[in-house]
C-alpha cells in the first residue's frame, strides 16, 4: 500500500562521527525488513517516496526525491548506524538483484535530529552505458548539439527490484528488502504527471516534443568560482541546492524555484541570481516543431576543496 502524505523533510548538513564494527562484520550483511508502508509525497516542488526498514538501533529511512518526469531520484538514507566522520563519501548502491552497483558520493547530514547520508548525484536504478554517456556528453559538443533523450526504463525492470543494498567502508553491507518497485515507481510517475499541470506546463503539447529543451551551452560554465557567496567560503559552508527554471518560448529563464536544498540560504540565492544572468537555452519544439514554454531541472555543489 502507498499512502500520500503532505509537507517535507529537509536535510541540514551536520558533522557526525561513526559507529565501529568487529573486523568480521563487513562479511555479514544487515538485511532489514520494511517496518512501514511506501509513502508518496505531493509536495510544490517534487515527489517523494519514503519507507521505513528495520527496527531499534537499525531503524533506517529511506528517502528517494525526483524532481522532474524522467527516471532519476535522489537517495537520502536515515539512522543511527549510518553515522559517519567527516562530511562527505562515497559509497556504492545496488538496486538489485537485476541491475549494477553504482558508486555515488554522499554529504554527512541529519535528517529529523538523525544522521543521514545525503546522495549528491541523481541516479537511476541503473547506470548508464558508455553508449549513453557519450550521447548525453556529445549535447554539449558545439561540434555535435545532437539531442540525445534516454529510452525510459521498462516497467518490468522497475519490478525486477526486490532489495537496495548500500556498501560503505569500515561497516557491513545493508540490504533493505524493499520488495518489487513496481508500484511504488508507478506511483512516482502519476505525482511528477500532477506535478507539471501545478508548474503551468502545456503536459499534453510536451508528451509528444520533437525535440526537448536544451542548455545553449555547457551548464557548467553558469556557476562560476565567484559566485560562492563569501561570507559563506569564509565559514567553511558547503551546500547541495536543487533547482528549477521556468523558460520562456525563446529560450531565456522567467523564474528560479528550489526545490531543495542542504542551506544556508544564501547558497539558493547565489545559484539563482547566476542562473538568470548566464543561463540561455535552445527552446523546446512541440510535434510541429513551434517553440513553447519548458522547464530546465539541476542541481550545483558548493563545495570547498
Amino acid at each position: 500500500m502507498i499512502s500520500r502524505l503532505s509537507g517535507r523533510l529537509i536535510a541540514a548538513l551536520a558533522l557526525a562521527g561513526s559507529v565501529v564494527y568487529p573486523a568480521n562484520a563487513a562479511r555479514e550483511p544487515i538485511q532489514l525488513a520494511p517496518s512501514s508502508q511506501w509513502e508518496i509525497n505531493y509536495a510544490a516542488d517534487s515527489c517523494r517516496l519514503a519507507r521505513q526498514f528495520g527496527t531499534g538501533d537499525w531503524t533506517t529511512l529511506l528517502i528517494l526525491d525526483r524532481f522532474e518526469p524522467d527516471d532519476y531520484f535522489r537517495v537520502t538514507m536515515v539512522g543511527k548506524r549510518l553515522k559517519r566522520r567527516g562530511e562527505s563519501g562515497d559509497a556504492k548502491l545496488q538496486f538489485g538483484p537485476t541491475e549494477a552497483a553504482q558508486k555515488i558520493d554522499f554529504l554527512v547530514g541529519e535528517t529529523a535530529n538523525r544522521p543521514s547520508l545525503v546522495f549528491s548525484q541523481a541516479m537511476r536504478i541503473t547506470p548508464l552505458t558508455d553508449s549513453e554517456k557519450e550521447k548525453l556528453e556529445a549535447q554539449y559538443n558545439p561540434d555535435v548539439r545532437r539531442w540525445f533523450e534516454l529510452p525510459p526504463i521498462a516497467p518490468e525492470r522497475e519490478a525486477a527490484i526486490m532489495f537496495l543494498s548500500l556498501q560503505l567502508s569500515g561497516m557491513p553491507k545493508v540490504v533493505l528488502d524493499t520488495g518489487s518497485l513496481g508500484a511504488p515507481m508507478n506511483a512516482f510517475r502519476k505525482c511528477m504527471d500532477e506535478l507539471l499541470s501545478h508548474w503551468g506546463i502545456d503536459v499534453a503539447r510536451h508528451a509528444s516534443l520533437s525535440k526537448k529543451l536544451m542548455p545553449a551551452e555547457a551548464p557548467a560554465n553558469w556557476l562560476r568560482s565567484s559566485d560562492y557567496p563569501m561570507d559563506l567560503l569564509r565559514k567553511g559552508a558547503q551546500g547541495l541546492v536543487h533547482f528549477r527554471l521556468s523558460v520562456d518560448s525563446e529560450g531565456k529563464p522567467t523564474d528560479c524555484h528550489i526545490q531543495r536544498s542542504t542551506r544556508p540560504e544564501g547558497f539558493d540565492t547565489a545559484v539563482c541570481a547566476a542562473l538568470k544572468r548566464r543561463a540561455r537555452f535552445e527552446p523546446a519544439l512541440d510535434k510541429e516543431g513551434k517553440p513553447l514554454a519548458s522547464y530546465y531541472v539541476n542541481s550545483v555543489r558548493f563545495e570547498i576543496p
